[in-house]
């Protein structure tokens, strides 16, 4: 499996984890590992979660597999859902 992800953690005050490259698999294990402190922090510190995929180094961000952030997330018995939003796609309309 190439290297080619990166994971991050802020928990709201500061940067808990900042990976250089790393494997998928890698990237969702810590992920896994961080979901609970990101859960517990959620609604105090504004935390945020992100697995990137597809960097060709560690300086180049370039797609997000997931990002989780206090404003995309609800808590209901116990557990973190992402938010479905609503919304709307307009028509282009012709003069």
């Amino acid at each position: 499996m190439s290297k080619d992800c990166m994971f991050q953690y802020y928990n709201g005050i500061k940067m808990v984890e900042n990976t250089g490259l790393i494997t998928l698999d890698e990237a969702k294990k810590m992920f896994n590992k961080y979901l609970s402190d990101f859960e517990s922090e959620l609604y105090i510190n504004d935390p945020e979660l992100c697995i990137w995929i597809n960097c060709p180094d560690e300086a180049t961000y370039i797609e997000k597999l997931i990002y989780l952030e206090e404003s995309d997330c609800v808590v209901k018995d116990g557990k973190v859902y992402m938010r479905v939003g609503k919304f709307e796609i307009k028509e282009q309309q012709n003069d």
